[in-house]
């Protein structure tokens, strides 16, 4: 145990100390998060920090990081950790890295389909956290409307089929009596 946590101890400073201009690192950002992220959740957090750091360096390291599988590292992460802040932080990343042009994006998501079934699951389990419902609606909302207008209709008609719009009604219904109309009324913009 103690040869783990080392290791993990030494990832976590590495990924701290990664620069995202050197984004020659990412095959072994991937590497490290993808083995020991699910061991340990600081790491994993450290992970999505340095994945952040890179996204938002350059759109070119965010394609790199969908084409290289960082939604399967995410969505094994998800399996392991259900810890919500820990989950928020996720969907977050998710968002980020699929905030990009479709056809960028659309190979990668369908790579991994099962993840939207895990972010409804998610947001099921948590129906009075508002953060996380934020969080999550937000990134189905995206992914609906940015791949709406693809030839793989698969993605949106998941997410329409999935129960969003009931989570999404259940969210805004929760704010109104929470005497939060407009925070209501942006989620229904």
């Amino acid at each position: 145990i103690h040869a783990v946590n080392g290791l993990c101890e030494g990832v976590m400073d590495w990924f701290d100390a990664l620069d995202p201009v050197n984004f020659t690192e990412l095959g072994n950002l991937l590497y490290f998060a993808m083995q020991l992220g699910g061991l340990d959740e600081d790491l994993a957090l450290s992970a999505i920090d340095a994945m952040v750091r890179c996204a938002h360096h350059r759109p070119e390291h965010t394609a790199g990081m969908l084409q290289a599988g960082a939604l399967n590292v995410l969505h094994s992460w998800l399996s392991e950790h259900r810890n919500p802040e820990f989950v928020e932080e996720v969907f977050g990343l998710i968002y980020l890295l699929c905030d990009l042009p479709s056809e960028v994006v659309i190979e990668p998501l369908m790579n991994e389909l099962e993840l939207l079934s895990t972010v409804m699951e998610l947001l099921e389990d948590a129906p009075l956290n508002m953060r996380l419902q934020l969080t999550g609606l937000r990134l189905l909302a995206m992914l609906m409307t940015r791949l709406q207008d693809t030839e793989e209709k698969e993605v949106p008609m998941m997410i329409a089929e999935s129960g969003a719009k009931s989570l999404l009604e259940g969210a805004c219904d929760k704010l109104q009596k929470a005497g939060y109309p407009d925070q209501a009324a942006w989620l229904t913009a």
